[in-house]
């Protein structure tokens, strides 16, 4: 798809996007549903562009992952764990990004007392929040998969999973692909994947593979 917002083309009012296909679990501990990508998307990993642990993020200095950018990582398969040394945090991480803090698709997380909240949607900008409340609960996992014009995020394994696409009315320019993070003291793994082509060509076939 074209990374833009608005009408996909002449006479079609809207814009259709695929996102990962999903797993969807019951988890006994919360008594709720998690939803997860479904584990044949790790065949599509190429190879890794980046496996970083970040000893001492900074809250108002973007720390970009080395080889993301250039259009790298415009397909990538990202986990973060964050480690935690401490009661409260802030975190927030942006893909699709030109570096900036206000540029791409992105997730924040803030802890408080054992309250997890968690906002995606435009760096800078997020739209929704959502609260998860856990109990003792370390560490804290994110995997962000970013293609193009769409990002999925999932936290703790699936109990907050998420779409997001792109929401500003300029094209993503193709170097704009960089995985950007910020936090409070927080230590930080890292490990990105670029991402091959899901489809399979034929599109159709008896016995589909993938």
């Amino acid at each position: 798809v074209n990374d833009w917002s608005g009408d996909a083309g002449p006479g079609i009012g809207f814009l259709t996007r695929l996102t990962a296909l999903r797993e969807v679990n019951w988890d006994q501990k919360t008594n709720n549903l998690v939803a997860n990508p479904i584990p044949e998307l790790t065949n599509l990993r190429t190879k890794i562009l980046a496996n970083w642990s970040i000893p001492d993020l900074a809250a108002s200095i973007p720390y970009i992952i080395p080889n993301t950018g250039k259009g790298n990582a415009a397909s990538a398969d990202i986990s973060i764990t964050l480690n935690l040394d401490v009661k409260g945090m802030y975190f927030m991480a942006c893909v699709l990004s030109d570096g900036g803090m206000n540029s791409g698709i992105g997730i924040r997380l803030t802890l408080l007392r054992g309250v997890l909240k968690v906002n995606t949607g435009p760096c800078g900008n997020f739209t929704n929040t959502n609260t998860l409340i856990f109990a003792e609960e370390e560490p804290i996992t994110v995997r962000i998969l970013a293609d193009r014009s769409v990002a999925d995020f999932f936290v703790q394994g699936g109990k907050y999973a998420a779409t997001r696409s792109w929401p500003y009315q300029q094209p993503r320019k193709l170097e704009d692909s960089n995985v950007v993070l910020w936090s409070s003291g927080v230590k930080a793994d890292v490990t990105v994947h670029k991402m091959s082509c899901g489809w399979a060509d034929p599109s159709y076939t008896d016995n589909p593979t993938m």
